[in-house]
């Protein structure tokens, strides 16, 4: 349900990408679920990392990006937000939260936890 819900969201791709273009990768996506920014973002070239809580998730993810040649160029991760610093495939150069995925975490601790583990992935100028 997930997918035929937001499979076919594109429409913070470019902003996704544009960031990339000024600061470089690598990309780290918390929350990457079933890859819709991971297949796109690899094949423009980029090293990507997907973080998720979810195994099947990330399998769904695992298939897509097999489906599309692109399995090679990224690392899938499971594992919290709050892993995001032992994510593989960093420092990066962006990381995001997207479709609210910061929201999934609903306790403010959570949140800040996230927030800090991705700063602590970042490459020093990263976004």
């Amino acid at each position: 349900l997930y997918d035929l819900e937001h499979d076919a969201f594109d429409e913070d791709l470019e902003l996704y990408l544009g960031l990339l273009d000024n600061v470089g990768g690598p990309f780290l996506e918390m929350g990457a679920g079933s890859g819709r920014l991971l297949a796109p973002i690899a094949a423009a070239g980029y090293a990507v990392t997907g973080l998720d809580t979810s195994r099947p998730m990330l399998d769904r993810a695992r298939g897509r990006l097999k489906q599309e040649g692109l399995a090679k160029q990224v690392t899938l991760f499971e594992g919290q937000m709050a892993d995001a610093a032992s994510a593989p495939g960093g420092p990066f150069g962006l990381i995001a939260f997207s479709l609210n995925a910061l929201m999934h975490l609903d306790a403010p601790e959570s949140q800040r936890a996230a927030l800090k583990a991705a700063r602590e992935a970042m490459k020093p100028d990263g976004i």
